[in-house]
């Protein structure tokens, strides 16, 4: 097993232009424990549904025993409301499902956009194939949106994926640089995928193809502990072992600088939480602050502070930079 200490590709340039890169760079995200904790998270990942149209091979989703809902919108702009009275940097809606599902999708975007956050979204890009999806996400103030491949061409992002959207996906994610740049917006475009078995060379070629049309690219690697035991993925031949990174952290960051809220309003420290194994709060009875200082968070917190990361069952094989 090759391991090695920062992501295989990494365009650092253009992550200079990203507009949460105040936040990554910053102290309490970098080295968290030289700094008291902060009064409010500066940065919540919220999970606004937890369905997908996908069926990836990889996923954690295969795994996942929780019920599949959508948050209600009432809850998101209470999240959004106190996250504003807290000086809150932005939000990242992400977690366990395609948020474009979410039939209002855009107006939660704009909602908190409006309210002076900055905005993230992470997707598989196959609504984004749709023309008027793209000028809706162009419209609704969105900062970032990160589009989230598999593998390194479309061979291998077919097997992984389970379908045959890759050249759409390609084509749509060109359309709205094009339609970005024509409008003047400042929408800023990653484009993301995780690797198993491809070689160097074929890395390589899915960086040399986005590096000067993204405005970020990147590779990092597909973990299948939790799904290795799938028959799906026992079969499947890999023409070596992957490749891991090491931890760039000892202690992990998150708990002193941020919070994951699931769809259904429950938080957690860590936004690998597929299944809510480790909820710390529930925003539908109390505030974010309240559970941000809560005692099940300390715990935690104490516990990665003084190095106890393995008696944390979530934590202990977690193969993250934090």
């Amino acid at each position: 097993m090759t391991i090695f200490k920062l992501p295989v590709f990494d365009e650092l340039e253009g992550y200079e232009r990203d507009p949460f890169r105040s936040f990554y760079n910053c102290g309490i995200y970098q080295e968290p424990y030289d700094y008291p904790l902060v009064d409010f998270p500066g940065l919540l990942d919220i999970e606004v549904n937890n369905h997908c149209n996908f069926d990836c091979l990889f996923c954690y989703r295969n795994k996942m025993i929780r019920k599949e809902n959508f948050m209600d919108t009432a809850l998101f702009r209470k999240i959004i409301d106190e996250s504003r009275s807290n000086n809150l940097t932005g939000i990242r809606i992400c977690g366990w499902g395609e948020p474009f599902m979410h039939r209002n999708i855009y107006d939660m975007i704009q909602y908190a956009s409006s309210n002076t956050l900055l905005v993230h979204i992470t997707t598989n890009g196959s609504f984004l194939i749709n023309d008027d999806n793209r000028k809706r996400l162009l419209d609704s103030g969105c900062n970032k949106v990160k589009f989230s491949f598999q593998g390194a061409d479309e061979n291998g992002y077919g097997v992984m994926r389970n379908n045959s959207l890759y050249q759409n996906i390609v084509k749509a994610v060109l359309s709205l640089i094009n339609e970005r740049d024509r409008a003047g917006s400042n929408l800023f475009v990653q484009v993301g995928t995780s690797f198993t078995d491809e070689t160097m060379d074929e890395r390589a070629s899915f960086f040399d193809f986005w590096v000067d049309k993204a405005d970020h690219v990147y590779g990092d690697n597909t973990h299948l502990e939790h799904v290795k035991d799938m028959e799906r993925i026992k079969n499947l031949t890999m023409k070596s072992e992957p490749v891991y990174r090491q931890n760039k952290f000892s202690r992990c960051g998150r708990p002193q600088s941020m919070m994951f809220i699931s769809s259904s309003g429950q938080a957690s420290f860590c936004c690998s939480d597929y299944n809510m194994e480790n909820i710390i709060g529930d925003v539908n009875q109390t505030d974010l602050k309240s559970i941000w200082h809560g005692q099940d968070i300390n715990i935690i917190r104490e516990m990665l502070k003084e190095g106890k990361k393995k008696l944390i069952p979530i934590c202990a094989n977690c193969y993250t930079q934090r």
